[in-house]
């Protein structure tokens, strides 16, 4: 029969935050400690000695939400491969699809991808909004192909608002972007404050400001207080500028045919347009 692993194999573990107070880590296993700093040997050792890849720390940590948190996809791959539950939950309701989010790390969300992770909302949280709002397209990109993904599309959380709206709290403009040719509603924000108030109040690049309008933001539309877009932007600066124009003048009839033709063809279908015998122009008309 095997030996029972040993924990003096491995350094101390230190805390991935940065803190000085390790109390809440006392009870990591060696998997858990491996799982943390990487060590893909370890791991697969510690895998063939028995130890359980679904254990679970005081806090709820699992050897795979240590992987994920701090972007080991190795090690997160190993572990799946040895049983983890890659929707098991943490004492804070996180998953590890929501720390790999949460952490920008692209390969724990591609390894988590393969085997079917869920990425629907949970206590409240959602891995999509919580890549919008950190601004990591790469992490975004990667979730919105995810089969499911579309229910946290335009989903307004509370106390946080959408996924679009997340970014433009941020300035977050290439995030914005993946969501809009995804298709998400470009007036989804929090209630009646619309993702344009959140970019216009957040000081925000008018190019962002340009590009939701673009997809049909409504410059007059009123937020909860009361204040349409073109009231809360600096009189004078270019945004400013861009909103009055805007307010003033009639959508132009390309844009509502790019609107209308976008809203027929749905979410689902708006990756297809490539492969439609169209024009390239037109093409790149509907995807932007």
């Amino acid at each position: 029969m095997a030996d029972k692993p040993s924990a003096t194999f491995f350094t101390p573990v230190e805390s991935p935050w940065g803190d000085s107070d390790l109390s809440r880590f006392a009870d990591y296993t060696p998997l858990h400690e491996a799982s943390l700093h990487g060590r893909l040997l370890n791991v697969h050792q510690l895998l063939d000695r028995g130890l359980d890849a679904n254990q679970s720390s005081a806090d709820g940590h699992t050897p795979l939400h240590l992987a994920c948190m701090t972007g080991h996809s190795a090690c997160a791959r190993a572990l799946i491969f040895a049983g983890a539950n890659v929707n098991q939950k943490d004492a804070d309701g996180k998953t590890a699809m929501y720390m790999a989010s949460e952490m920008g790390n692209v390969g724990c969300i591609r390894a988590l991808q393969a085997v079917g992770a869920t990425v629907k909302p949970e206590f409240g949280r959602s891995p999509l909004h919580v890549a919008a709002s950190t601004g990591n397209r790469a992490c975004l990109d990667e979730l919105l192909i995810m089969p499911g993904i579309q229910n946290s599309l335009d989903l307004e959380l509370p106390r946080l608002g959408s996924p679009l709206y997340l970014c433009c709290q941020g300035d977050h403009k290439a995030c914005a972007l993946s969501l809009l040719r995804a298709g998400a509603d470009v007036s989804k924000g929090m209630g009646t404050t619309s993702p344009l108030h959140a970019a216009v109040n957040s000081c925000t690049s008018p190019s962002l400001v340009q590009l939701l309008l673009h997809f049909g933001a409504q410059a007059r539309r009123r937020d909860t207080h009361g204040w349409d877009s073109v009231q809360l932007a600096k009189p004078g600066s270019q945004i400013h500028k861009l909103l009055t124009q805007a307010a003033a003048e009639p959508p132009a009839l390309v844009k509502l045919c790019f609107l209308a033709i976008r809203r027929c063809l749905g979410f689902r279908n708006l990756a297809l347009v490539s492969q439609l015998p169209l024009p390239a122009s037109l093409q790149d008309l509907l995807i932007l």
